[in-house]
């Protein structure tokens, strides 16, 4: 079975999202979208992960968390650095 990337979209933004309305989870869920991101950066660089057709549609919800995580400095999920 294929593992595809649209359906954990939501979940990225909500971890967003709830970071921001409670900040003492950061540290956990920092460390757990880091990973996740790694992950999805190395599937995409082999090609896995998208599948055609309405999945697709989802794949903006990943650009609107990696904009978040990028910009807020409250969450911090990447350093100057990077």
């Amino acid at each position: 079975m294929p593992c595809y990337l649209w359906a954990r979209y939501l979940f990225q933004l909500g971890a967003t999202q709830l970071v921001e309305a409670d900040p003492s989870r950061l540290n956990k869920t920092v460390t757990t979208m880091r990973s996740f991101f790694t992950l999805e950066n190395n599937m995409l660089s082999n090609g896995t992960g998208l599948e055609d057709g309405w999945g697709a549609i989802r794949r903006q919800e990943l650009t609107i968390s990696l904009q978040c995580c990028y910009r807020s400095p409250s969450l911090r999920f990447f350093s100057s650095s990077e």
